[in-house]
C-alpha cells in the first residue's frame, strides 16, 4: 500500500486493520510533540507583554479555524462531509470559545475552556475516538493537531495569569452544558449524530466504562456524574491553594 493512498480518506471510508493502537509509538509521539509545544508556548506567552500575549492567542485561533476550515474543505472535497462533522461536539464550539475571547476579553469564556476544553482535550488525546485512521491521514491530523490547540488555549490563560478557577464560577460551564445538551440530544436524535457523546460511546474506553457502570439507561446520568468528579478534579485543588494562601496572608496580619 502506498504511504499516502488514505490521506484525504475519512473514517468511514478507511478499510479496518490500518488505524493505530493506544499508546503505540506513533500516538506517544503525538503526545510528546504537543506537550512539548504547550510547554515552549506557554513560557514565551509568560514573558510577553499584553500586546504579545494578544498576538499568541490571536495566532492560536487562527489556527483553530484554519484547522476546522481544512477539515470542512477535505471532507466536502471527497464527498464525507455529513452532519456529523457539523462543529457542534464540545470542542468544536470550544474553537469559537476561543475565538470569542480573543476578540473580546471576558469572565465567561475561561471558564467554559478550563471546565471543558482542557479536561475534555486531554481525554480525547489520551484515548482518541480516530484510532482507525493511520497517522497519514490528513483528519487523523486534524483531530491530533486541534485538540492539541485547544488544550493549549486555556493553558496558556492559566500561564499568563489571566484565569483562575474558582468554584463559585463552576456555575458558568454547569449552564452552559445544562442548555446545550438537550438541544442536541434531540438533535442526535433526529440526525442521527452523536454530539457530547450523548447517544452512543464511539466505542471509547471512557465511555464505554461509564456505560458499563452506569448502565445503558443511565449511560446519560452517568455522563453528567464523571463530568462533575472531573470538574471537582480540577477546580478543588485551586481552592485549597487559595485557601492556604488567605491563611498565610492571615498570619502575616
Amino acid at each position: 500500500m502506498e504511504p499516502f493512498a488514505y490521506l484525504f480518506a475519512c473514517s468511514e471510508t478507511i478499510p479496518a486493520g490500518l488505524g493505530f493502537p493506544l499508546f503505540g509509538t506513533g500516538h506517544v509521539t503525538w503526545l510528546l510533540a504537543i506537550a512539548a509545544v504547550c510547554i515552549l508556548v506557554c513560557r514565551a506567552y509568560r514573558r510577553r507583554d499584553e500586546k504579545g500575549r494578544l498576538r499568541i492567542r490571536r495566532v492560536l485561533s487562527a489556527l483553530l479555524i484554519a484547522d476546522e476550515l481544512l477539515k470542512i474543505g477535505v471532507l466536502s472535497a471527497t464527498g464525507c462531509y455529513t452532519a456529523e462533522y457539523l462543529p457542534l461536539h464540545v470542542c468544536s464550539i470550544n474553537i469559537f470559545i476561543c475565538l470569542w475571547y480573543t476578540l473580546k476579553p471576558n469572565r465567561i469564556a475561561p471558564e467554559i475552556l478550563y471546565a471543558l476544553s482542557l479536561p475534555g482535550a486531554i481525554v480525547a488525546l489520551c484515548v482518541p475516538t480516530w484510532v482507525r485512521l493511520p497517522f497519514l491521514n490528513l483528519m487523523s491530523f486534524h483531530s491530533f493537531s486541534v485538540h492539541g490547540m485547544l488544550l493549549l488555549y486555556p493553558l496558556l490563560l492559566l500561564a499568563g495569569g489571566e484565569y483562575r478557577p474558582s468554584l463559585g464560577r463552576l456555575w458558568i460551564p454547569g449552564l452552559f452544558v445544562a442548555v446545550l445538551s438537550p438541544a442536541l440530544y434531540l438533535f442526535n436524535c433526529r440526525f442521527s449524530t452523536n454530539f457530547m457523546f450523548l447517544n452512543g460511546t464511539e466505542e471509547n474506553i471512557v465511555l464505554e466504562t461509564v456505560q458499563g457502570v452506569a448502565g445503558e439507561r443511565f449511560y446519560i446520568a452517568g455522563l453528567g456524574v464523571l463530568v462533575l468528579l472531573v470538574w471537582l478534579l480540577f477546580y478543588l485543588p485551586w481552592e485549597g491553594l487559595r485557601r492556604h494562601k488567605n491563611k498565610k496572608s492571615e498570619k502575616i496580619l
